[in-house]
């Protein structure tokens, strides 16, 4: 067991400089596609959508089609994949700026150049409210997240890893701990491991008393070992987790434990370029993907 926390620490101090942001400040997601109904066509009897899909980067992709299924249209639209019009955002507090274009793909040649520009906000429920260039109407575009989900074989105790999206592993350490790339550079870690090896075990025991007796074992080695500050961020009894970070000089690391059907999680995401806000929620999604 202590091997396992030490391996989990030793990795988890390599982060720096991450991003800073006030909790509950509205933020773009990036596990899903924002649609909008634009328009219609066939004399009013078929809808059309707008999809904008943002990437932690600064890079926002566009596409207009009659499907209100995010689902099925994330398997085809987006970077690497197929998309109308390509560009950048900035996002300022609640405000949002977005410019896109054509320039360079092969509609640009068959219908010339053309260039959207958004103002707008994002709300605190994840909704944008975008105006585009001098038009003055307002097109509010929902969020829907998808799974396009990469599946890691894991061990007896624990079918399979899933994560959204297309991940690449970049290390497995010996206690069990993967360590995930995706195309943006973020990196993710998932540790999993029967309850029944924590040495205070005891059987029977409440799932939310083992994650604190997890999380009282790592914060403590951070705290004491590694001399960093430790903090309790949330907890959740009735998903028995526990969000916490521990910091230093060089490091500000985030971390998700939680217990579910006898198994203890151990969740970690790092990317410096995203807010620590969409981290936390990012976590907690991993949580709840995988005890499934």
């Amino acid at each position: 067991m202590r091997l396992l926390i030490m391996l989990t620490g030793a990795f988890f101090t390599l982060a720096t400089d991450c991003y800073s942001q006030q909790k509950n400040t509205p933020a773009v997601s990036f596990n899903g596609l924002y649609i909008s109904k634009t328009g219609t066509v066939a004399d009013g009897k078929i809808d059309v959508y707008t999809y904008l899909r943002f990437y932690n980067d600064g890079s926002v992709y566009s596409q207009t089609v009659s499907s209100l299924d995010a689902q099925a249209v994330s398997a085809w639209f987006g970077r690497y994949k197929q998309y109308a019009q390509k560009g950048y955002y900035q996002v300022k507090g609640p405000k949002v700026d977005i410019q896109l274009s054509n320039k360079g793909l092969a509609d640009a040649r068959l219908e010339g150049e053309q260039q959207t520009m958004y103002e707008g906000n994002v709300s605190a429920d994840n909704r944008l409210c975008l105006t585009a260039g001098s038009e003055k109407k307002e097109n509010c575009f929902n969020f829907y997240p998808v799974m396009d989900t990469t599946v890691k074989k894991y061990s007896q105790h624990k079918a399979n890893i899933k994560l959204p999206g297309e991940w690449k592993v970049k290390q497995i350490l010996e206690g069990g701990q993967v360590f995930f790339i995706n195309a943006d550079s973020t990196i993710a870690a998932m540790a999993v491991f029967p309850a029944s090896e924590m040495e205070s075990y005891k059987e029977g025991q409440d799932d939310f008393v083992t994650t604190e007796t997890y999380y009282e074992w790592d914060s403590n080695y951070m705290r004491d070992e590694r001399k960093m500050t430790v903090k309790k961020i949330t907890e959740n009894k009735d998903k028995s987790f526990i969000i916490w970070n521990a910091k230093d000089q060089y490091n500000d690391n985030n971390f998700l434990f939680g217990t579910h059907n006898g198994l203890v999680y151990n969740i970690m995401i790092y990317d410096k370029k995203m807010p620590v806000e969409q981290q936390l929620r990012y976590i907690e999604m991993l949580y709840d993907l995988n005890k499934e």
